[in-house]
């Protein structure tokens, strides 16, 4: 039996594009497009999701620095780094 409607998804234990509906393209630079997204599940939160593309970076070393960096930030002037995925 399942609890669910027949409409509705599990969320996946790893996250990836199947958790979030694309609302809007906000930008797009060298390495990559920034996404206006909302969860599909949970709270629905409208997130932003930026989609690098790593065959564009010199190293892979490139994004995992900034992933590092950003995932330390703290500020109300800076995006708020949640998660990755592939």
């Amino acid at each position: 039996m399942s609890l669910l409607k027949s409409d509705e998804k599990k969320q996946s234990v790893l996250p990836s594009w199947d958790d979030y509906e694309v609302l809007d393209t906000l930008g797009e630079g060298s390495y990559g497009k920034i996404f206006k997204v909302r969860e599909k599940f949970g709270d629905k939160r409208i997130l932003v999701i930026k989609q690098i593309d790593s065959s564009k970076l010199k190293k892979n070393y490139d994004m995992l620095a900034e992933i590092n960096v950003m995932a330390r930030m703290d500020s109300p002037y800076i995006v708020k780094y949640f998660d990755s995925f592939t």
